[in-house]
């Protein structure tokens, strides 16, 4: 029997007040082998209570030898998407914002950060238009595609680092961090 952890996710809403009935699961990215054995890729769920707080027992992926990582979705009461987080599980009871790696947020904090990831997403949007007139420039004159698939790749990337910036943020938010 491999040795479990559990993970405790409060989850809050809007008003700053404890979300019960949020819907949290974990669903382990891919097989992973520890001394004590083998654990295959799976979602464990739990719903939030009335103070707001769900627990999950999950097997810590720390320890793993195929560098696993655990999917955190958090859902609220009919269905929607309050955010996502990827982490791994260390060998000790812990908190979702503990594995977050955040620092206290304050007011002024969160708002730079938010400015921060809509000028971010804003940077991408323009780069994603300025790269396909770029592939539609060199297109009609005949430029060699490989340069075409190296500024998409370059796109792509300022996207999903924008994404990213915006997840965590929203991540932050929910968690009431």
């Amino acid at each position: 029997m491999l040795t479990t952890y559990t993970l405790t996710v409060p989850v809050f809403g809007s008003d700053g007040e404890a979300m019960a009935g949020a819907k949290v699961t974990a669903t382990l990215n891919k097989a992973d082998y520890t001394e004590e054995g083998a654990f295959l890729p799976k979602t464990l769920s739990a719903i939030t209570g009335e103070g707001g707080m769900a627990a999950l027992d999950l097997v810590s992926n720390l320890i793993g030898t195929q560098d696993s990582r655990y999917q955190i979705t958090i859902r609220s009461t009919a269905g929607a998407l309050i955010a996502t987080a990827t982490i791994q599980m260390p060998e000790a009871d812990t908190t979702l914002q503990q594995l977050v790696d955040v620092l206290p947020i304050t007011t002024e904090y969160s708002t730079a950060a938010s400015l921060s990831a809509a000028i971010a997403a804003a940077k991408a949007q323009q780069t994603t238009e300025d790269a396909a007139q770029t592939a539609l420039d060199r297109q009609a004159t005949g430029q060699d595609r490989t340069v075409v698939a190296q500024d998409k790749a370059t796109t792509t990337a300022a996207r999903d680092e924008a994404v990213q910036a915006a997840e965590r943020i929203n991540t932050l938010y929910w968690l009431g961090v």
